[in-house]
């Protein structure tokens, strides 16, 4: 009987052994920052000028680092005191008012290719222009983008239209921060990704978008198989354990 009772704890001990490295091994992996070059638009070498555009100051010189356009000369970064209350540092990214005039990171894909089962956290400020913001809000586009070109992108996770600088309150702030996540599949090797934003007919400065602060954050999922992999052997050691006790009691 003493020997029947260590085999069964033997046993169980093995269960939860095996449970606790499927567990471990379909986890996801910790959090993992992706380089955004120039995130708060306070590159050093950036001239201390009132407006760079994305290819130089009004055209001429140094653009903005890490950033580029399909429009250049329109919008950049302003350098500015007092306009934009909730910027950290300086800085402000902005666009004027057309839907032809986007803003992406350099390369278009961070320097990544968008991966396979992994969740990414896309993060970013939108800032009041004060004493210029009517009713509160802005309006543009932007978000995680993949496609064989920007002009031909498709939207991962996008927040577009109308937005509010306001709290749950309903009070005025001077900024808010944007959270889009995405989780991939399965995804084709070397796949374009990249961040990205339009303004939406903002003619009146009143609703131009401003942004600051930029971060992206990926996380690494388990695959699918791994997750299947894993039940399949509890179910497996599960099955293998009834019978051996079914044939001890048969034997007894």
């Amino acid at each position: 009987m003493r020997k029947l009772e260590v085999t069964s704890f033997h046993i169980k001990r093995t269960v939860a052994a095996v449970i606790g490295g499927v567990l471990l091994g379909t986890s996801p992996l910790p959090a993992a920052a992706i380089s955004i070059l120039n995130p708060g638009l306070e590159d050093p070498e950036m001239p201390n000028v009132f407006n760079t555009s994305f290819s130089g100051v009004h055209g001429i010189g140094t653009g903005v680092p890490g950033w580029s356009s399909n429009e250049p000369d329109s919008g950049g970064s302003i350098r500015v005191d007092y306009w934009y209350l909730g910027r950290t540092g300086n800085n402000v990214l902005y666009l004027h008012g057309t839907e032809n005039q986007n803003f992406y990171t350099a390369n278009f894909d961070l320097g990544v290719a968008l991966q396979s089962y992994t969740t990414y956290t896309l993060t970013f400020d939108v800032i009041r222009w004060v004493g210029v913001t009517e009713n509160d809000y802005v309006q543009f586009r932007a978000g995680i983008y993949t496609g064989a070109s920007y002009e031909e992108r498709s939207s991962l996770a996008e927040i577009s239209g109308l937005f509010y600088l306001l709290d749950d309150q309903n009070n005025a702030v001077d900024a808010k921060t944007v959270t889009l996540n995405f989780t991939t599949g399965e995804v084709p090797l070397d796949t374009k990704f990249w961040i990205g934003g339009d303004a939406l007919g903002n003619s009146a400065d009143g609703h131009r978008a401003h942004f600051d602060n930029f971060s992206l954050v990926a996380q690494v999922i388990p695959e699918p198989s791994s997750v299947e992999l894993g039940l399949a052997g509890i179910i497996a050691f599960g099955w293998t354990f009834s019978r051996t006790s079914k044939r001890r009691r048969l034997d007894a």
